[in-house]
């Protein structure tokens, strides 16, 4: 984040370092049951699932929210290296809510600003495009989209996740660390 000023007022602007998928970070997931639903000898077919961001987060400082568009990178053999659910032009876009007031404490070590630890996330409200690159020359994007049950509209899905929100004013924080 860096602080800016905005006509008469200042306020935090979310700037991530180049280079580094817009600040997201994510572990890939292995998808329940893979390509079939079901667990197979060897687990050929097993599918990872990657979030990925394709734009700037923006970040609700005052109710710890954050708005950001992703796509998730699905890998497995057969359906190649460039099978995605959502894109750059037609991206997934999380609005990720909490409730309450989360508590917070003091980052520490001479860091002026505060850490919610392990802020509950969710988000009702997004919708999921069909899948895109799945197999040679796009041949399996119908597989996907039927075991994924994608095109789904806003409504029809839900995420629950838990974050660390950090709090801290930008002009004590030193790009890098």
């Amino acid at each position: 984040m860096t602080y800016v000023e905005d006509g008469d007022d200042w306020k935090d602007v979310f700037l991530p370092e180049p280079g580094t998928n817009f600040g997201v970070t994510s572990n890939p997931i292995t998808v329940p049951g893979g390509a079939l639903g079901i667990d197979t000898p060897l687990n050929l077919t097993q599918i990872q699932s990657t979030v990925e961001a394709v734009g700037t987060p923006f970040v609700d400082v005052m109710d710890a929210a954050v708005s950001m568009p992703v796509r998730l990178k699905l890998e497995n053999a057969l359906l190649g290296n460039n099978c995605y659910l959502g894109s750059e032009s037609n991206p997934i876009t999380l609005n990720l809510k909490t409730t309450g007031n989360p508590p917070s404490q003091p980052i520490g070590g001479g860091t002026p600003g505060a850490v919610f630890p392990a802020v509950p996330h969710t988000d009702t409200t997004f919708a999921v495009p069909a899948a895109t690159g799945c197999g040679p020359l796009g041949s399996l994007n119908w597989a996907v989209n039927l075991r994924a049950s994608t095109p789904s509209p806003s409504g029809h899905n839900s995420l629950a996740t838990t974050s660390d929100v950090y709090n801290v004013p930008a002009f004590d924080v030193t790009p890098g660390q």
